[in-house]
Order: C-alpha cells, then sequence, then structure tokens
C-alpha cells in the first residue's frame, strides 16, 4: 500500500466566555488559521502544523500575552475500528514581546486517545505536559474535546 499524502488548512475560532474577572483563556475573541501537512500508511498517520493564533493583547500575572506563531509534529497509530493514539510536541513564538527574554515562548509534549464515533464526530481525551516552564506553560494539564467535521463542500 501507498502512502497517502494531505495538505489541509484550518481556522479554528473562539469567543470568551468566563466572566470579566476571570481568565479561563483569553478575555477577548481569538482566530487560529493553520496549514496542516499529513501522511499515512498503514496503520501509521504522521502529520505537522503550522500557524498563528490571532489575539488582543493584554497582560495576565506580569505577563503580556498577545498573538502567537504555533507549531507543532505527531505521529497516530490505529490501535482498533475508530480508536487512534496519538503522540507529539507543539509549542508557542510570543509575537508580542519586543525583548525575547521576556517572551512567554512554550512548549509541550501531548499523548491522546482519539475515538471517531462517526465519520463526522470524533472525542479526544488527552494529557500534556510542558517542556519549558514558560510563562502560561502548564507543567501538566489534559483536556476533552468533541470535534465536527462538515462535509466537503457543506460548510
Amino acid at each position: 500500500a501507498e502512502a497517502q499524502v494531505g495538505v489541509a488548512a484550518s481556522l479554528g475560532l473562539s469567543l470568551p466566555s468566563g466572566g470579566a474577572d476571570a481568565w479561563l483563556g483569553h478575555r477577548g475573541p481569538t482566530a487560529r488559521p493553520a496549514v496542516v501537512v499529513s501522511a499515512q500508511h498503514g496503520a501509521w498517520r504522521w502529520a505537522a502544523e503550522a500557524g498563528m493564533r490571532l489575539q488582543p493583547s493584554e497582560t495576565v500575572r506580569a505577563t503580556q500575552v498577545g498573538s502567537v506563531w504555533l507549531a507543532g509534529a505527531g505521529v497516530q497509530r490505529a490501535l482498533a475500528q475508530g480508536w487512534w493514539l496519538d503522540a507529539g510536541v507543539r509549542g508557542e513564538a510570543d509575537l508580542t514581546q519586543r525583548d525575547k527574554a521576556e517572551a512567554a515562548n512554550r512548549a509541550a509534549a501531548v499523548a491522546q486517545v482519539q475515538w471517531q464515533a462517526t465519520p463526522r464526530w470524533r472525542v479526544q481525551l488527552g494529557a500534556q505536559a510542558g517542556l519549558r516552564g514558560g510563562a502560561g506553560e502548564p507543567q501538566i494539564g489534559g483536556h476533552l474535546a468533541v470535534l465536527f467535521a462538515p462535509a466537503p463542500g457543506r460548510l
């Protein structure tokens, strides 16, 4: 079997959901455009992503947080019908700090399990560990995501 290679563009959007005194993410809207290149051969998938998270700049605990460059790479292995195990690394490079010594650059190792419930719906459960100890980088963390992919041409 030959490897299948793909290129995709993605655009993530988020709106604030916490109160004015809560910091459960960014206080303003964010956009996350990215380009993803992937390859699949048998039960294995590899992917690399590069993009940006665009958001208004603000100060959180004496650290300025704003737009960042994003990059990541990972590998995925099919476990059983509809189930995948993922591992990878991702990082952020701050665009708002002119003094690079104070920049809030972050990097994390990520592992997750993914279940494709239907051709359009996926559920992810994962964990991450910070690699640099930078501002805003969690030592450990977890996530749960429910993802929907519309049919091509139906968005």
